[in-house]
């Protein structure tokens, strides 16, 4: 993988989880932090959860997407109701379209740093487009799509 992706993909992936998050009404707007923290030079402060097991929960995913992610070809986070947990929305990345190497050879971190950048302003886009959904009606979950990979143990 281009060292500059894997450098800049794990603060891309909390980005993307917590802007999603807030601009849905998944959490209350007052548990999100705008003071500490302003990803890829966005103009506006990317919202952070400030609640300990959500961001817990966030890093251990995050983390284990980027140890698994030559067999990872798709996330989806999907808002879904509280009420009978139907999937109402859902958010995908694709790990097989960003670009690790182009036609003149690997690309600089300028250019990665620049694409996830413009990745996450068409989401606050989008997202700053949709009504609002109201309080304390959806929850989350999130799909991780592989493809080669074996879990649990190895027949003996």
């Amino acid at each position: 993988m281009n060292p500059w992706v894997a450098k800049w993909m794990k603060i891309y992936l909390k980005c993307f989880i917590n802007l999603i998050l807030y601009h849905r009404n998944v959490y209350p707007a007052v548990s999100f932090d705008f003071t500490t923290y302003q990803a890829f030079d966005l103009p506006q402060f990317t919202p952070i959860n400030r609640h300990p097991g959500l961001q817990e929960y966030i890093e251990e995913l995050v983390l284990d997407i980027l140890s698994k992610l030559i067999h990872i070809y798709g996330l989806s986070l999907c808002i879904i109701t509280k009420e009978d947990n139907i999937c109402i929305e859902r958010y995908v990345l694709s790990f097989h379209e960003f670009r690790h190497v182009d036609a003149i050879g690997v690309l600089t971190e300028t250019e990665v740093f620049d694409e996830f950048r413009s990745c996450l302003n068409s989401l606050i886009a989008h997202l700053e487009k949709k009504v609002p959904l109201k309080d304390d009606v959806v929850s989350f979950e999130v799909v991780i799509n592989t493809m080669d990979m074996q879990l649990g143990r190895k027949p003996e």
